[in-house]
């Protein structure tokens, strides 16, 4: 990583029931990431099971095993490392997104859980509460999960307290015009914040019948789509560069413009026309 570039490395697998075989997955991409130069490796949500299976037997232990071993790989491949994992806690489980660089960890818990097109996130998974910002050098790294795409406020908020990259870990559902708006989310939270977005998905897996969209994607402060895989794995390589999200917020200084909190107007006056 230099001051003003910054490597990642979207590691789009596909994952099936086993956790033992889908750390292992896990592991082997990361070590890709670092073989190709990578000083970021952003892996899918739901790494340890994807979607619409049973979670009843994955403990607290097995969640702290992933953590640690993710963490050791983090460290002994100079990586930081992202992930989308389950963390669980007596009976409450936590959709999380796992953030460390092998000596410091940390986590966002999923805020919009969901609770759409016939699913219902909710009935297995709580709700967090607060966003997550860390800082790399000059880079300032926001983080989402999935659902949290289709909230503008969200990746504001991120934006306005300094994010100028927003990590999206996905198990994106599958359906009609579905792919068209993880597309067009992922470019209009990209100029919303003037901001790049790396957003990673999980593959398409006969383990995961109603989600692994693929397609993950990267997209410039200026909105457009810099690049994209299809819905099998792979590795795609995203150069973020600082001087492009300066230059792009010079000519464009939307967050300067803001007039309002990104939670909403300060002020909101009801007229009633009778």
């Amino acid at each position: 990583m230099s001051d003003t570039r910054l490597v990642m490395a979207l590691e789009q697998i596909a994952l099936g029931t086993s956790l033992e075989e889908n750390l292992g997955r896990c592991r082997e991409a990361l070590r890709r990431a670092a073989e190709s130069g990578a000083r970021v490796a952003v892996l899918p949500e739901a790494c340890m099971r994807p979607f619409g299976n049973p979670l009843q037997d994955v403990s607290v232990e097995h969640c702290l095993q992933w953590r640690n071993s993710l963490q050791g790989m983090a460290r002994e491949l100079n990586l930081l490392v992202c992930a989308g994992l389950f963390r669980r806690e007596a009976e409450k489980f936590y959709n999380t997104l796992f953030v460390t660089d092998g000596l410091r960890s940390n986590f966002y818990d999923k805020c919009h859980l969901y609770d759409a097109f016939g699913y219902k996130e909710s009935r297995v998974f709580i709700a967090g509460s607060s966003s997550l910002l860390i800082k790399l050098g000059e880079f300032s790294l926001g983080f989402a999960l999935c659902y949290d795409l289709r909230f503008p406020e969200h990746f504001l908020n991120l934006a306005c307290h300094g994010a100028n990259v927003l990590i999206v870990c996905a198990d994106w559902g599958l359906g009609d015009g579905k792919l068209e708006q993880w597309r067009l989310l992922s470019q209009a939270r990209a100029l919303d914040c003037t901001s790049y977005v790396v957003a990673c998905g999980q593959a398409r897996s006969d383990k995961n019948q109603d989600f692994g969209l693929g397609h993950s994607l990267w997209v410039h402060p200026r909105g457009q789509i810099l690049g994209e895989l299809g819905a099998e794995e792979g590795e795609m390589l995203a150069t973020i560069d600082l001087s492009e999200i300066t230059r792009v917020r010079q000519r464009l200084p939307l967050l300067a413009c803001r007039r309002a909190h990104p939670d909403g107007p300060s002020e909101v006056r009801q007229i009633f026309w009778l």
